[in-house]
């Protein structure tokens, strides 16, 4: 970028966008092509991580990075180690409640200092930089309630002083005059007005004193506005000329943005979504060149030249949509339309500067919510367009009806590179009706999302989508926006409301007992129905109903345990399947049942003692081979029944008291019995070791 252009917008705006520039990169790259990887997040340690700096702390040539966090009090330093790598972060202190920074050398010994504006307890921090990648105590200067800060010259005597805003009423632009002894004055403040949020300093009016122009926030009448005041070349500041800002403005930068060597300013409004750039006439006058929207509430934009084509650009960085903008300038005092790049968890800033040593500026971002940094490194080349291949949904037609069948389906394609993925449902009007991924970066390879059939309409509670034909579209894009689609259709098709059957387990043996189950179903909707038997492979293997024409009601069929042919079903599981084809597609809903042909074993029966007295019991054990119900019988000597009783049955070991009393609670006369045990499994099969005989003797 020119000198001149520089010179024009001073050192808060050369600390910005002359930065990258500062940090001896090689030799500039192409302009022509503008793009980026996806984000790689880094951890701050800290929390809440508001405002990010760039620049070469310790003298090696390479970029660090400095974010300060504003609920933990500190600032997390990234030192550079080569291409895109970092070592730390290392934490300092620098105030409880950090809201923004600016690296820059204030005391003019070749090293970078650290300044930033905090909050509470109203005080500005000034860190000296040691040249080695630290720095040394904290001095804190008392100010107000700080909110953004920038480093300028305002009287004229070479050392960078200090303007910072606060918000507290009545609202006011502070100067930390920079004094002989390496520090400052005490602020002088003017009342400014209400709700100041940001600060930038530039020569508006090319008197050769520097200006600022302060960007207030539309929390009263005298909000939503830019006001520039202009510089005495003594350090005083007297009110100029003001302009709408948009509502809730946030963030102001400034640059050369027509190339006509008059400063420039660009301002971001939170409330409207976008921001806009106005050009200076060097005399102090602005007009309104360009609004560009932007992500959700963009509380930063920065002025830059992204693309190194000699022309300034902007970045915005939008708090809600965790993206950035990148807006690229024509020279001419016009902004492109936006390329977006998703970031982290809440930026709330955003900084530029040669991290990979490519020749082009990467980006850095402060994630508030995510307590990190999300770095985003320039591609040296225009990285192949994303692509989606093998894009199906499996079922096609699925039925959520609860009935644990088919009623899901999952969505599967395969992406060519690592790209942020959205996939969303889409009526037969094309409006959105469920989002299954929005925006999620994932690499590259086999991808996966699945729908319950479910949504939630505007107002409304969730349900389930009525029957019909939906889309489904697959986004995915890179970090440069290049963006690939492709869509499938899916099928809800519940006309088959209810399916049961009588019997989940059943012993097609002839014995008149569970000889068959019943397959019992709704329709919502007229439709051709049959109904199948699979067995547990999913082959079918009897056709228990012809498909024919069933209007709205209630059905049953009965299978009678036989394959096609005539032959008894094999034991095993069997599915049982009603598929209905209709003006929507053709669903199956399904129901479990299992063919049982082996009676249960009943063995070890025991009683212990074998011998007592009531009112003292004995213990009846015995085991079964599977569960069911059990008859038992205790008999006399004469084979006469004094007590029965009915009882349930586990797989495996049994077992039930006899108290020596009878069915009528009396107990029972003195001697030998038997109990004789009996079971039924669930589909009926009939012990086949019956009756299990063992001896009781009874004593007084």
């Amino acid at each position: 970028m020119e000198a001149y252009r520089l010179r024009g917008l001073g050192l808060a705006a050369a600390v910005l966008i002359a930065m990258a520039a500062w940090l001896a990169v090689p030799a500039l790259a192409s302009a022509t092509n503008l793009t980026f990887e996806p984000y790689i997040i880094k951890s701050s340690l800290g929390k809440n991580t508001t405002h990010v700096a760039v620049g070469d702390l310790n003298r090696d040539g390479l970029s660090d990075i400095v974010a300060v966090n504003y609920t933990s009090g500190n600032a997390s330093v990234f030192l550079g180690n080569g291409p895109g790598t970092f070592s730390g972060p290392l934490l300092a202190p620098v105030g409880a409640t950090p809201k923004a920074c600016v690296l820059y050398d204030m005391d003019g010994d070749g090293s970078l200092d650290l300044v930033v504006s905090v909050e509470y307890p109203n005080v500005i921090t000034v860190l000296k930089g040691d040249g080695f990648g630290w720095f040394g105590a904290a001095k804190m200067y008392p100010t107000a309630h700080n909110e953004m800060l920038a480093v300028a010259d305002l009287n004229g005597d070479g050392r960078p002083d200090i303007i910072t805003v606060n918000d507290l009423i009545p609202g006011d632009v502070s100067v930390l005059l920079a004094n002989t002894s390496g520090g400052f004055e005490a602020p002088q403040s003017h009342v400014a007005g209400p709700s100041p949020r940001s600060v930038a300093a530039a020569d508006f009016d090319l008197d050769g004193s520097q200006d600022v122009v302060i960007a207030f926030e539309g929390k009263s009448n005298a909000g939503n506005v830019v006001q520039l005041w202009l510089g005495d070349g003594r350090g005083g500041l007297s009110q100029g000329g003001q302009w709408p800002g948009g509502t809730t403005p946030k963030s102001i930068s400034t640059a050369d943005f027509n190339n006509d060597g008059k400063p420039d300013f660009i301002v971001s409004s939170e409330g409207t979504d976008d921001v806009r750039l106005f050009l200076g006439d060097g005399a102090g006058q602005f007009t309104n060149s360009a609004t560009v929207k932007v992500g959700t509430q963009p509380k930063f934009v920065l002025a830059t030249d992204i693309n190194l084509d000699g022309n300034v650009d902007a970045v915005a960085a939008g708090y809600i949509s965790d993206d950035v903008a990148v807006m690229l300038g024509d020279g001419r005092g016009i902004l492109g339309t936006p390329t977006f790049m998703k970031v982290g968890n809440g930026p709330k800033c955003v900084a530029t500067a040669d991290f990979n040593r490519d020749g082009r500026p990467d980006m850095v971002t402060a994630d508030n919510d995510g307590s990190t940094i999300a770095l985003l490194y320039s591609a040296t080349s225009p990285p192949s367009p994303p692509g989606i291949t093998d894009l199906g949904a499996s079922p096609a037609t699925f039925s959520p009806n609860a009935d644990t069948y088919q009623d899901k389906t999952s969505i599967s394609y395969t992406t060519n590179q690592s790209a942020y993925n959205t996939v969303a449902v889409y009526d037969r009007n094309g409006a959105r009706l469920k989002t299954l991924k929005s925006s999620v970066l994932l690499p590259a390879g086999q991808q996966a999302s699945f729908w319950d059939g479910k949504y939630t309409p505007s107002g409304g509670s969730t349900t389930y989508a009525p029957d019909g034909t939906y889309n489904v579209l697959v986004t995915v894009s890179d970090g440069a926006g290049n963006t690939a689609q492709a869509s499938t259709p899916v099928i809800v098709d519940t006309a088959v409301s209810k399916i049961g059957v009588t019997y989940a387990s059943f012993s097609p043996n002839g014995d008149g007992r569970r000889d068959t189950t019943t397959v019992a179903y709704t329709l919502k909707y007229a439709a051709d129905v049959s109904v199948l038997i699979r067995d547990g492979s999913g082959a079918a293997v009897r056709t228990v109903k012809t498909a024919s024409a069933q209007g709205t009601g209630s059905y049953t069929s009965v299978w009678d345990g036989r394959l096609d042919g005539g032959a008894v079903a094999p034991e095993g599981p069997y599915i049982a399947v009603v598929r209905a084809v209709n003006a929507v597609g053709t669903i199956e809903s399904v129901k479990a049942t299992t063919v049982d042909l082996t009676a249960p074993v009943v063995s070890n029966a025991a009683a212990s003692p074998a011998t007592f007295v009531p009112p003292a019991t004995t213990l009846i054990s015995y085991t079964s081979s599977e569960p069911g119900t059990a008859s038992v019988s205790i008999l006399n000597a004469a084979k006469a029944t004094v007590r029965t009783l009915s009882l349930t049955v586990v797989s495996g070991a049994n077992g039930f008291t006899w108290d020596g009393k009878d069915s009528q609670g009396a107990v029972v006369a003195p001697g030998a019995y038997s109990v004789r045990i009996s079971i039924n499994d669930v589909a009926q099969n009939k012990a086949t070791v019956y009756p299990v005989v063992l001896s009781v003797t009874v004593s007084r």
